[in-house]
């Protein structure tokens, strides 16, 4: 069963603002779909830890702090400790490497460049998990 984006909160973590730009503009067709950008992982650890959102997308490759650590951070404590996330990542995903104990982490790798397709059938299969 597809991904239901309509009436969802998704945070976008992301330090190209092209790429949350063009999410914000593939979302606009789903009714009610809230899209929260973050181009620095600290700004999105501090709301994520206090404001439940529906799905995460989250780069690897962030300035302050790898999209893998804050998924971890997330995972520690705060409103999205079971959030779907998928991780979004312009390199090979075997380069992207989950420690052992992250298999439960309800996480999925996502190559870039993104498709809105490709981003429901992951939170899809997250979701069904």
């Amino acid at each position: 069963m597809p991904f239901e984006f309509g009436g969802k909160k998704i945070a976008v973590i992301d330090d190209d603002i092209v790429v949350l730009i063009g999410l914000k503009r593939a979302v606009r067709k789903f009714e009610n779909c809230e899209l929260i950008g973050f181009e620095v992982a600290s700004d999105a650890l501090e709301a994520l830890l206090k404001q439940k959102v529906d799905a995460i997308l989250c780069d690897v490759l962030l300035p302050d702090l790898d999209g893998l650590n804050l998924v971890r951070e997330l995972r520690r404590s705060g409103a999205n400790s079971d959030t779907p996330v998928v991780i979004v990542t312009g390199a090979n995903a075997d380069d992207v490497s989950f420690k052992e104990g992250d298999k439960a982490m309800n996480a999925t790798i996502v190559l870039k460049p993104l498709t809105i397709d490709a981003i429901g059938a992951a939170l899809s299969t997250l979701e069904h998990a």
